[in-house]
């Protein structure tokens, strides 16, 4: 059941069969055109309906980006993002050091994965075509109390974006600290042909600049993690993989990531 995927036809196949399945609806608004966006993607939707007969409105939520705007950052001030997976068949290279390509199966139905053709299916087969799978969370993050615990362990501002790092193996910027152990490197950060060129093994074993209980260590983004579970093979580190993004339903916290 495997198609070749060359140039964009993945891209055309991803759009499957509109009429079919559940969608949850959000409406994005940013803090620099309020209202226009709010109704512009209000009208996208509703012409989308307009579109696809059978599909109904079960419940809708607004949510806004997270201010800067400049690139994608979570709600603890992270730059996000950075280590998203290449699928097989785009025509997208993946970044130096981000691996090769995942099998498009590991994210689209009906395509092989990274342990072959696609078994056990759902039916009808139009259920699994061109499809996948949405989990859609709404998570409450106490952003105050990650401030407070910066503060109490770092007696600086300084001290305290280090352990922010730490905690990361990144600085908020996303630089990883393999690469910028001492301080902030922005344009590393900023260049995705260094930000993710790095190997655990080779250049910090031990975790003396990433910490083995970091968040990218134990995630294993990039290959070759010595954290306990982590996954160790090439074949398992492109499993598994899934796509995050995030919008906020409240108003963000005032004040610096440090305030």
């Amino acid at each position: 059941m495997s198609d070749p995927l060359v140039g964009g036809a993945l891209t055309d196949r991803l759009r499957g069969d509109p009429s079919v399945g559940h969608r949850p609806l959000t409406r994005d608004q940013d803090s620099s055109s309020g209202g226009r966006q709010l109704l512009w993607s209000t009208r996208e939707h509703q012409g989308y309906r307009a579109r696809t007969p059978g599909v109904d409105v079960l419940s809708s939520l607004d949510l806004a980006a997270l201010p800067p705007f400049t690139h994608a950052r979570d709600h603890f001030g992270y730059r996000d993002r950075l280590t998203t997976p290449e699928i097989e068949g785009t025509g997208v290279e993946p970044s130096p050091g981000s691996g090769p390509p995942v099998k498009a199966g590991e994210f689209i139905l009906g395509y092989d994965d990274e342990n072959g053709p696609p078994t056990g299916l759902p039916q009808p087969e139009i259920l699994s075509r061109n499809g996948s799978f949405m989990a859609y969370r709404r998570l409450q993050e106490h952003l105050g109390r990650f401030r407070t615990f910066l503060r109490k362990h770092g007696e600086t501002p300084e001290e305290q974006e280090l352990i922010a790092a730490k905690l990361m193996g990144r600085w908020r910027s996303g630089a990883p600290l393999i690469l910028a152990p001492e301080k902030d490197d922005p344009e590393l950060a900023a260049d995705p042909q260094r930000n993710n060129d790095f190997n655990y093994s080779k250049m910090d074993p031990y975790g003396y600049a990433i910490p083995l209980g970091s968040h990218i260590r134990r995630m294993s983004a990039t290959p070759a993690s010595t954290c306990s579970g982590a996954r160790s093979s090439a074949a398992e580190r492109r499993m598994g993989w899934f796509c995050q993004r995030m919008r906020r339903r409240t108003a963000p916290i005032a004040g610096s990531p440090l305030s």
